[in-house]
């Protein structure tokens, strides 16, 4: 099933200012573990294959242009992949155990080879993810609805835990999945869209609160309103990149917003930010969001915000075509 270059390209050409390499936190062993013995052996076989052809691939580009090494490393990994035929799964795995390497030693400091990497996990992560629904999808379709959701939450949510992917990353892919799924139909099934939609937030989520979190530690120097343009900015990136509808959205940045407070980011600028987005999305839905506020101490609190919603802000800015 072919994934939707659109997405993928547009969505990827940003990720390197929102997501670092570095953020795959999965060691090879643990990604391999989820596997059977023998496609552990093809999985660390074809992740010894995309290390060198991406080493290979770099060193033949050395002096050149960012866009150059990047297409070549793109090329390596895709057509590492492709020759190997492994099955979505095993391609997987794989490639979470070569970017650890990558990063062992160094080569995704380098901006275009990040930026390549990157692109070619979000790909393969896709494509497991749309593999690992319909097969879940299939092999549930007798039992009852809360049990075929139960088993395709589970599907995707394994397949996510295998890839380890940074959250911007695992935005994009699961995009492209969603989309991949709905255009061959197998999101028509209430059940397994609910699942799909539930995993998606969670997806959504994730990614909102990392890139505010980068967003927020860029321009913690800048003024106030430079660093809340730029958290609006990265949390817009974020949804269009996730392209999902404003119900989906503002649950994930609700749930988003907890995290966030959690976590003590609750300068003046990130509130109003995440607030003027939330405000944005309400006006979308017809409700009114958790909302992310300023304590009176200054840490963050969450709460229903009563009466009628504030009038919706401005458009957010064009998310700038950042490349590494």
């Amino acid at each position: 099933m072919n994934l939707k270059s659109m997405s993928l390209g547009a969505a990827m050409r940003s990720l390197v200012a929102v997501a670092a390499i570095g953020g795959a936190t999965m060691v090879g062993g643990t990604a391999l573990a989820q596997l059977t013995a023998q496609d552990q052996g093809s999985a660390q076989a074809l992740a010894t294959d995309i290390a060198q052809a991406v080493q290979a691939a770099v060193a033949a580009n050395e002096g050149q242009p960012g866009p150059v090494v990047e297409q070549a490393v793109e090329a390596a990994i895709a057509q590492t992949i492709a020759a190997s035929n492994a099955p979505p799964a095993v391609a997987n795995a794989a490639m979470a155990t070569a970017v650890t390497t990558l990063s062992s030693q160094g080569l995704t400091a380098v901006p275009a080879v990040a930026q390549a990497v990157q692109s070619q996990q979000a790909v393969v992560v896709a494509t497991a993810v749309t593999a690992a629904v319909q097969a879940a999808a299939s092999t549930s379709a007798g039992q009852t609805p809360a049990a075929q959701q139960a088993a395709v939450e589970q599907a995707i949510a394994t397949t996510l835990a295998v890839a380890q992917a940074p959250p911007a990353v695992a935005n994009v892919a699961m995009a492209a999945a969603v989309s991949n799924l709905a255009s061959a139909g197998v999101t028509s099934t209430p059940a397994v869209a609910a699942a799909v939609q539930a995993q998606q937030t969670v997806v959504v989520a994730t990614a909102v609160a990392a890139a505010v979190q980068t967003a927020a530690a860029a321009t913690a120097g800048a003024s106030p309103a430079a660093q809340q343009a730029a958290v609006e900015q990265a949390i817009a990136s974020t949804l269009t990149t996730a392209a999902v509808p404003p119900v989906v959205a503002q649950a994930a940045l609700t749930t988003a917003t907890t995290t966030l407070a959690s976590q003590g980011i609750s300068s003046p600028a990130v509130v109003a930010a995440v607030t003027s987005t939330q405000q944005t999305i309400a006006t979308q839905t017809g409700t009114q969001p958790t909302q992310l506020a300023q304590g009176p101490t200054g840490e963050t609190t969450t709460g229903t915000v009563e009466g009628p919603p504030a009038p919706p802000p401005p458009p957010p800015p064009v998310v700038p075509d950042y490349r590494g």
